[in-house]
């Protein structure tokens, strides 16, 4: 019931776990988005999969609210009390 996979990506390493999803996501946590340097670190990884499933960067800053070429930041509250998942 509960799948966890790796994929490398480059330099980064995006693991993804799974508990009763019925859509694939894919979920990269970061504390906060301080610099520009966290967003790019944060965002890259996820930019570099080309496929069509929803990618989200999940942390708890909740003042930073911009998207990224399709993967989009969530708050981790409003992330863990989405009532999509």
């Amino acid at each position: 019931m509960f799948d966890d996979w790796a994929l490398p990506s480059g330099d980064y390493l995006i693991v993804i776990s799974t508990l009763f999803l019925l859509e694939k996501i894919y979920v990269q946590v970061t504390y906060l988005m301080e610099s520009a340097a966290t967003v790019e670190r944060e965002f890259a990884p996820l930019l570099a999969i080309n496929d069509h499933y929803p990618k989200f960067v999940v942390s708890m800053d909740s003042a930073w609210r911009d998207n990224v070429e399709g993967v989009r930041h969530k708050y981790i509250v409003d992330f863990l009390l989405d009532e999509n998942w």
